[in-house]
């Protein structure tokens, strides 16, 4: 099914080849360029950072079902994503769709297109908008008593809830197993460490969903940030405390975070239920000197100013819908990953590619990580040919 390369044929082989030390060496390089990255130290290439989801699953001939429902074929296809096309460190590998488990549940709102070879997630609600107290009193009773009962199917029985907790608890080992391999055998990284999600995001993307959330910022706001108090308090600040205490051999930054609901919010909003929360992982990453990652889908441009006063060394953002190069001239002091355009990607010559990819690099030099400015999921969102051309110029291009 895949025609690999004498390059690709030797990184595959390492993990059985009795050689560690090669696996090794790759994971000292590796890691030298990513930390010279976060720290606007030189480096002899440019570091590739993995930005791709189900993408990767076309890309190896499988239906996303066929991979997604079966955690052996996924493994298979990570194995041969890496062994293509060598990136230095990825945000997913192969865990993102835990669809077995939501399948167990019930749940219809998660599901597989494969016609348009799509994962959805439909817009939904599990909270109504007289419950933020009672989520603000207690957290995890809301979410046992009634968020898991309204995201499963109607009447759901004690050998089915049973039947989902086995089903997670083998994603959980898929995942597992999946970051140790990407460590141990392949000598590469994960973006980060421990990653969490902000309260608002929890609004967002699961309680309320986009149209609700939206509205109860204008409806309810007082309640809204009374429960995300409580969910920061209760859930996340021990997280964050305890994550930027312990050291992540196999990522390079200890704490992340994805921006999503900041979408919907202004630049007053922002800084009034999202900031607040998001500035204490700040402070406490550089209060340990330990790095700290933001994965931002959607644009975060009009909310640089928060980030302007963050020491060098600290913060890398991933980018999609951002112009890398303005946002490097409102943030010298954050790293930055992306810039690759899907619309070159997918739709230009090898050469267009190859000519952005080195303007990119020699544009943002210092302080940068070349990724592709979205996550690359749909078949037409890069055609493979591009992708290799790019990583065999960026891999050898000297700056």
């Amino acid at each position: 099914m895949i025609a690999f390369s004498n390059l690709d044929k030797e990184w595959i082989g390492m993990e059985n080849s009795g050689e560690p030390t090669k696996v090794e060496a790759a994971r000292r390089e590796r890691r030298e360029l990513l930390e010279n990255a976060y720290d606007f130290k030189h480096n002899q290439r440019v570091p590739l950072h993995s930005c791709f989801f189900t993408w990767k699953i076309l890309d190896a001939g499988y239906k996303l079902s066929e991979a997604i429902y079966d955690y052996s074929v996924m493994e298979k296809v990570f194995h041969e994503f890496h062994g293509r096309y060598q990136f230095d460190a990825y945000s997913d590998l192969g865990a993102r769709n835990p669809m077995r488990v939501s399948d167990a549940l019930g749940n219809s709102y998660h599901y597989i297109d494969e016609a348009d070879e799509a994962i959805l997630i439909d817009d939904h609600s599990i909270m109504e908008r007289d419950e933020y107290r009672e989520l603000a009193a207690d957290p995890d009773a809301f979410y046992w008593s009634k968020a898991l009962k309204r995201s499963s199917k109607p009447g759901l029985t004690l050998r089915e809830f049973k039947s989902a907790c086995l089903e997670f608890e083998a994603f959980r080992t898929f995942s597992q197993r999946m970051t140790d391999k990407l460590y141990n055998e392949y000598g590469a990284f994960r973006s980060v460490g421990v990653m969490m999600r902000m309260p608002f995001e929890d609004i967002f993307n699961t309680l309320r969903g986009i149209r609700e959330s939206a509205i109860d910022i204008r409806k309810c706001k007082g309640e809204m940030k009374e429960a995300m108090d409580a969910l920061f308090e209760k859930e996340r600040k021990p997280l964050i405390d305890l994550a930027v205490q312990n050291d992540y051999p196999d990522a390079i930054a200890s704490v992340g975070t994805t921006f999503l609901g900041h979408s919907i919010l202004s630049v007053k909003q922002f800084e009034e239920m999202y900031w607040p929360y998001l500035k204490y992982m700040i402070d406490a990453a550089v209060a340990k000197g330990k790095k700290m990652y933001i994965h931002c889908e959607s644009t975060m441009i009009r909310f640089a100013e928060f980030f302007q006063d963050i020491p060098k060394g600290t913060l890398m953002i991933l980018l999609e819908q951002d112009d890398v190069f303005e946002m490097r001239k409102r943030l010298p002091n954050v790293a930055l990953a992306g810039g690759m355009k899907t619309s070159l990607l997918g739709y230009g010559t090898k050469d267009e590619n190859v000519d952005y990819a080195k303007k990119l690099i020699d544009t943002l030099g210092e302080g940068f990580v070349l990724s592709q400015d979205k996550m690359i999921s749909y078949r037409n969102d890069v055609r493979r040919e591009n992708l290799l051309a790019v990583h065999e110029f960026a891999r050898n291009y000297r700056y």
